[in-house]
């Protein structure tokens, strides 16, 4: 009976690692989406206004995203009496901050690529080859216990990203970057928790942000607010308005 019972264990497991081995890009791509809520319900998005705590090693601080027409991104931060913010209309992305006097400064091309991406709510899996993506299915691997596949991401540009898609809940746990940091490059690990429903998608409260292996910053959205009316004023460089 023991015999028997590692043997059919032994033959489950090779039927796990050969159904694994055998999901194509598509079809894990395709059941992202459907976890996340489908298409329709992703594409359906007009605009948003996010709020929660960010967790920094220089303590805590409030913050404000709004978002709208999955192109157009603000995101005003508060700490110590001091406010941050970046914003992008859809074409300028640009910043206030207290080190540069608190003027309205226009974004760096590397920093303006930062800030479409977080202004794309329905991400590189939705209209791929219209925004310049290219996936590539690298393989399954374990995480922390759990199986995820892992998704090569490269923009028209070159710069690549990995996307670790969980196999039991198809929703994205983890995203790996390389970032320039004072012109030293660095790896930046961003890990997605306690998905909640939000008028039919997915989103993810809790972002844990590391450098090196290190955490830098956990993100945890408190309220998700659709009925705020967000005027387009509020995402333009203020010499536009």
């Amino acid at each position: 009976m023991f015999i028997w019972r590692i043997t059919f264990i032994a033959a489950l497991v090779a039927v796990l690692a050969t159904t694994a081995s055998a999901i194509t890009l598509d079809e894990v791509v395709a059941k992202n989406i459907e976890a996340r809520g489908g298409v329709d319900k992703i594409k359906s998005f007009r605009s948003a206004k996010v709020t929660g705590i960010m967790s920094t090693q220089g303590g805590d601080l409030s913050f404000t995203r709004l978002m709208k027409g999955n192109i157009k991104y603000r995101m005003d931060m508060t700490i110590q009496g001091m406010s941050i913010t970046q914003a992008y209309d859809g074409t300028v992305a640009w910043g206030i901050k207290p080190m540069s006097g608190n003027k309205p400064e226009k974004a760096t091309d590397e920093e303006l690529k930062e800030i479409a991406k977080e202004a794309d709510w329905a991400g590189e899996f939705i209209d791929t080859e219209s925004k310049g993506y290219q996936l590539e299915l690298v393989g399954s691997e374990d995480l922390e216990g759990s199986t995820v596949y892992k998704i090569k991401i490269t923009s028209r540009d070159g710069d690549v990203e990995h996307a670790y898609i969980d196999a039991i809940t198809w929703l994205m746990v983890r995203k790996d970057e390389t970032s320039s940091m004072g012109g030293t490059p660095m790896s930046v690990e961003r890990y997605y928790t306690d998905y909640r429903e939000f008028e039919g998608t997915q989103v993810p409260m809790k972002i844990e942000i590391k450098y090196q292996g290190q955490t830098v910053m956990a993100m945890t959205i408190e309220n998700i607010d659709t009925e705020t009316v967000i005027p387009d004023e509020l995402f333009k460089f203020p010499d536009q308005k």
